[in-house]
C-alpha cells in the first residue's frame, strides 16, 4: 500500500512547535486506508480504536529532540519521506508501559531512518538517535489500558 502524506509539513511544524516530538500526522486518505486494514483484521469487541486526531508516527521522541526544541521551530525541513503502510494489523506489546495495542508498520523504515538522520544533521545533534524504532502507527489498544499514545 504505497501512500503520500498530505499537508504534512504543516502537521509536522505544528506538532514539533507545541509538543516538541518529530511526527508525522497521516493524510485523511491514509487513515481511511488504515481504518480498512483494521475493519479486515476482525478486532475483538475488547479493542478500543483509537480517534483519528490521536494518529500520528513518532519520528523522534521529545525527550531527545528538548534541546532542540527552539531551533526545530524555525528551520526548513528536508523533502518529505514517502510513507508505506504494511496491510496488516500486528499485536505489539509494550511491556514498559503495560498494554497491548494493535498496530499498523510502516514498511519503508530506512527511508524514514535517513531521513531522522537528515533532520539529526541540520540539528548538529546525534544522528540516529533511537536506531532500533519501529515506525508504526497504532489503530487501537485494549481497554483498560492506560495511555492513548501512537509510537
Amino acid at each position: 500500500m504505497k501512500l503520500l502524506l498530505e499537508n504534512w509539513r504543516e502537521y509536522l511544524a505544528e506538532e514539533v512547535k507545541y509538543s516538541g516530538i518529530l511526527m508525522i500526522r497521516p493524510s485523511p486518505e491514509i487513515i481511511s486506508q488504515a481504518k480498512a486494514v483494521m475493519a479486515a483484521a476482525n478486532l475483538p469487541p475488547e479493542a478500543l480504536p483509537l480517534p483519528d486526531k490521536a494518529l500520528h508516527i513518532t519520528l523522534v521522541h521529545q525527550s531527545i529532540l528538548q534541546p532542540y526544541r527552539e531551533k526545530l521551530k524555525s528551520m526548513s525541513f528536508p523533502p518529505e519521506p514517502e510513507i508505506i503502510l504494511a496491510t496488516e494489523l500486528k499485536m505489539w506489546t509494550n511491556e514498559d508501559l503495560g498494554r497491548k495495542s494493535w498496530v499498523i508498520e510502516i514498511e519503508n523504515q530506512e527511508d524514514l531512518r535517513g531521513y531522522v538522520n537528515e533532520v539529526m544533521e541540520m540539528l548538529d545533534a546525534e544522528t540516529n538517535p533511537d536506531p532500533d524504532r519501529v515506525y508504526h502507527m497504532t489503530m487501537a489498544n485494549l481497554v483498560g489500558q492506560s495511555g492513548g499514545s501512537v509510537a
